[in-house]
């Protein structure tokens, strides 16, 4: 039997169409957990009223999160294998039967999916990218970007109740659960498209805060692996640059400066290769060209008309972080 666990707050009004996606699979075998975070919409009125005994319904004691309302339904489930699906999306008939099949095939522990994401009412990707082949996936391929997303996995029950979400995430979990799963588990991707998501405002996938605070807690985990994979650091670095915007967050705070890779470089710790000039008031934010295959250098100033140079006479592109981005001497 396969457990399905879907978490939901404040979802009623969308949530029958994903469970009508769960509950059609062409795999009868299967339970639904619907774990009720705390909603106040009539969500466990909209739950109770199917009538199917395939279904069980589950209120949290707290509003706990997406990871804090996956664990409680991973450790409820009576099944063999877990899946999860989200309150907003819905299910392909085949994906359940598909992903076990493959799962089986493959031997792995845990296998994930492709979706195609829905914005504005019109489909526009599909995620991972299509340049991510399907095969076995290690451990250093999810440093470099997140390529699974909850509703798409499908485990053997015992590994996830073993490694379950990280329940001090409100972002990222499943991200921070594959990159777990990678060092303890086989993971494979199938390639296969199976849902579809519909992003809708107020997700927290879309929360820069919770995203950026997510950010440096996987950072400071991870950073020994992340920084000897120089795009991966690079990566990592600017997510930290881009979700910072529009909060009154630092990208790099004082508990992640010292973990920062070489290209991140200080003023006042300058290497010799490089020179600081100042420029006048209209130094573009990104100067020059990029050298291959050395990352792009970032520079923490407080003064926006700093620029550096290699002593050997080429340009590279700098990132330059006005004082806002600095903690504070």
């Amino acid at each position: 039997m396969i457990s399905v666990v879907l978490p939901t707050y404040n979802r009623a009004q969308l949530l029958p169409r994903a469970i009508r996606s769960v509950l059609s699979q062409t795999t009868r075998d299967l339970e639904l957990i619907v774990v009720d975070d705390c909603s106040t919409d009539g969500t466990e009125t909209v739950v109770r009223a199917l009538k199917d005994d395939r279904v069980r319904y589950m209120r949290s004691p707290g509003n706990l999160g997406p990871a804090g309302a996956r664990n409680l339904g991973i450790r409820a489930a009576a099944g063999a294998y877990i899946a999860f699906q989200d309150s907003d999306d819905a299910w392909r008939p085949e994906k359940l039967e598909k992903q076990l099949s493959a799962l089986k095939s493959t031997e792995a522990d845990v296998l994930f999916s492709a979706v195609c994401r829905h914005r504005d009412g019109r489909a526009d990707e599909i995620f991972p990218r299509k340049e991510i082949k399907p095969g076995p996936v290690a451990y250093e391929e999810l440093l470099f970007e997140n390529l699974a997303c909850a509703p798409t996995l499908l485990a053997r029950a015992e590994i996830l109740k073993a490694h379950p979400f990280d329940e001090t995430l409100r972002a990222l979990e499943d991200w921070a659960l594959m990159l777990e799963l990678s060092r303890q588990s086989r993971v494979y991707y199938d390639g296969a498209c199976v849902m579809d998501v519909y992003e809708q405002a107020g997700s927290v996938s879309g929360d820069r805060s919770s995203l950026l605070l997510a950010t440096h807690r996987l950072y400071q985990r991870h950073f020994q692996a992340i920084n000897r994979q120089l795009p991966a650091a690079r990566q990592w670095c600017l997510s930290m640059l881009l979700y910072a915007q529009g909060t009154n967050r630092l990208p790099f705070p004082d508990d992640i400066l010292p973990l920062l890779p070489d290209f991140v470089l200080r003023e006042g710790a300058l290497p010799k290769r490089y020179t600081l000039y100042t420029r006048p008031r209209t130094t573009p934010l990104l100067l020059a060209r990029l050298i291959s295959p050395s990352p792009t250098p970032i520079l923490l100033t407080r003064d926006m008309d700093r620029f550096l140079l290699p002593r050997y006479g080429v340009d590279p592109r700098v990132f330059l972080l006005p004082e806002q981005f600095l903690p504070k001497k």
